[in-house]
């Protein structure tokens, strides 16, 4: 096969993996995401344009403003979605010159398990392709490097450490007047203590947490690399740089060792190392392992959320009357990182209708504890993770609040606790329901 279709084939391959990721990241931790938000969208919706210049926890402001728009605009999850998944498809794309490099990043585990997230991850997938794949043509690569610090940090360090590599004076001072009016906001974060509050580096812990969420199939690509950075020296130092940058935030309990999204940066510089030892077959017979691994991966969970059994919230939905609130309540059974989760419940509110953040009475709308409330249709919808006495707020707020409990495994916060207020609930399989009034 030719080089042109082969890139035509692995971008048509990345799409429909992207397609299967935005299916299954439609759950509770993408609502919760989508809530991170809100004080952006408060200060925009009040016509305060400094919100711009904010940062989002350790966030820089450039996808949050995007997402803020599209909550004051276009309050539709799956397009907010899209987006995300668009951008990791352009991460693709953008090496289409260079198919054995697409067929990697099409098929790579950490792309794909970012790939449709409510965050700045999949801009920053792009970002940093795009500056690794343009690092040859120096306006372009400078265009990019004005993007690179208002999306991520490691963007904005990609952009610095290749400016170096490249010699690109013209991008290095794009960079430097791109940062500029970030620096109060870079200042600040350095300043405060909860910047440094992420646990301790336990390298075994990590590497056991990553094998088990991304398997070992992508090691295959090292000793290619090894062998393609005899060529390519500066490649293999762009990406050692990377790796050291952060190792370096981790020790500093910047970057979260259980949290894997840095290795977005990686993959790109990894992938041209693997094209340059000149193992062609190799490296296309990983990808394509890669790319059916992770289908089947995928499928057994689009699997369980389209033929799923009838559930409390079903019954919730078909009596609930206009004005009344639904509160799914589940256990986070997994770490807000970890990617192999999906939701069926949460499909019973199919992501392609107006979801607008609602308040149904006085609280900060990115504060956790209230279960984030959207309108849909005619009803208000919280998502929350754990028992919590601002329950009692929104029973308050509803003729009839409809409580479903889902996922608890049995857990008594989420069983005994509930029916030793609220008495025993309507029960359906595993699931409870309960109408408070």
């Amino acid at each position: 096969m030719d080089g042109q279709r082969l890139a035509a084939l692995a971008i048509a391959v990345a799409a429909a993996l992207r397609g299967l990721r935005v299916v299954v990241r439609w759950d509770e931790v993408g609502w919760q995401y989508a809530a991170y938000v809100a004080p952006m969208v408060e200060k925009l919706r009040e016509g305060d344009l400094t919100a711009l210049l904010d940062f989002t926890g350790l966030h820089p402001p450039l996808y949050y403003g995007l997402l803020s728009a599209g909550e004051l605009t276009l309050p539709i999850p799956l397009a907010w979605m899209a987006f995300s998944a668009l951008c990791s498809l352009g991460a693709v794309a953008v090496f289409w010159k260079r198919p054995v490099v697409a067929a990697l990043m099409a098929t790579s585990p950490i792309q794909l398990a970012y790939a449709a997230e409510l965050n700045n991850y999949p801009l920053t997938a792009l970002v940093i392709a795009a500056l690794w794949a343009l690092k040859d043509r120096p306006r372009a690569f400078a265009a990019v490097c004005v993007v690179a610090p208002w999306t991520h940090g490691l963007a904005g360090f990609v952009a610095l450490t290749l400016a170096v590599l490249q010699r690109n004076r013209w991008a290095g001072g794009a960079l430097l007047v791109a940062t500029l009016p970030l620096l109060p906001g870079v200042q600040t974060l350095i300043l405060e203590a909860g910047t440094y509050t992420q646990p301790v580096l336990d390298v075994e812990l990590s590497a056991r947490d990553f094998v088990g969420r991304f398997g070992l199939i992508g090691a295959v690509a090292l000793p290619l690399a090894a062998w393609g950075a005899r060529l390519e020296r500066r490649v293999a130092a762009g990406l050692a740089l990377s790796v050291a940058f952060v190792g370096a935030l981790m020790l500093l309990r910047v970057a979260a060792p259980h949290q894997f999204p840095y290795w977005l940066a990686f993959i790109p510089p990894l992938a041209l190392l693997v094209e340059a030892s000149g193992l062609r077959r190799a490296a296309l017979g990983l990808a394509l392992v890669q790319g059916l691994w992770w289908t089947a991966y995928e499928a057994r969970r689009v699997e369980l959320i389209a033929f799923d059994s009838e559930r409390a919230v079903d019954a919730a939905l078909e009596r609930a009357a206009a004005g009344d609130g639904i509160y799914l309540l589940a256990p986070p059974l997994r770490n807000d990182d970890d990617k192999g989760a999906s939701s069926p419940v949460l499909w019973r509110f199919p992501p392609w209708q107006r979801m607008p953040a609602a308040q149904p009475y006085a609280f900060a709308h990115d504060d956790f504890r209230h279960g984030q409330p959207r309108t849909v249709e005619d009803l208000t919808i919280y998502v929350n993770d754990s028992v919590r006495e601002e329950l009692g707020q929104a029973i308050a707020a509803h003729e009839t609040l409809w409580l479903v409990v889902y996922e608890h495994r049995e857990d008594p916060r989420f069983t005994k606790n509930l029916a030793a207020t609220w008495g025993e609930c309507e029960r359906f399989g595993s699931d409870c329901l309960w109408a408070l009034k």
